[in-house]
């Protein structure tokens, strides 16, 4: 159930990418008079970019976000649970929280420009 908001994210991306491809192929974009990229293809890009960013964020493992629910996934039954009881005491969930703002910036460039060359270059 924790990553329920993060596999969300990349639904609706995987719809905006689906709909980028088909409007490339099929020229349901065109450009204005001016040139301008078509209104259309501007909002279906941002939608696209933005729930690639929500979703990574959502899946880092820091508390209150999905990721340090999620994170449990990958460990055994006794750590999974004293994990749990460490999120619930720990008075450092601010703490990570900006510690995951800080350091997202460095993640998330690399992740977009791959996500962006496989929209880009990919054949499906």
């Amino acid at each position: 159930m924790a990553l329920a908001g993060p596999a969300a994210n990349f639904t609706l991306m995987l719809i905006a990418a689906i709909l980028i491809r088909f409007g490339r192929e099929y020229g349901w974009f065109h450009r204005g008079a001016e040139g301008q990229p078509s209104i259309s293809g501007t909002i279906l890009s941002v939608f696209f970019a933005l729930n690639l960013l929500l979703g990574v964020f959502n899946l880092l493992p820091v508390p209150p976000l999905d990721g340090s629910a999620g994170i449990m996934v990958l460990m055994g039954n006794d750590t999974a649970h004293r994990y749990l009881d460490w999120l619930r005491t720990t008075p450092y969930r601010s703490l990570g929280l900006l510690v995951a703002i800080l350091g997202f910036r460095y993640l998330y460039g690399p992740i977009e420009a791959f996500a962006t060359n496989l929209l880009i270059f990919a054949k499906f």
